[in-house]
């Protein structure tokens, strides 16, 4: 048995892909979580959405 998923004829190391560098990942899982709690309200969500947006900014 092997570690991880197939992606088509690949296999992911999911420990090896979450440590490439993915600015914003947790801001936008954050901000895409509080989404899905309030059905997809963004109202409810300004502050995640907010550090999204900053974080954006500085990349």
């Amino acid at each position: 048995k092997t570690m991880g998923r197939k992606s088509g004829g690949l296999y992911i190391n999911p420990k090896k892909f979450a440590a490439a560098q993915k600015p914003c990942m947790k801001e936008t899982l954050a901000f895409l979580n509080c989404l899905a709690l309030n059905q997809n309200n963004d109202d409810k969500c300004v502050r995640q959405k907010e550090l999204l947006q900053t974080c954006m900014d500085a990349q």
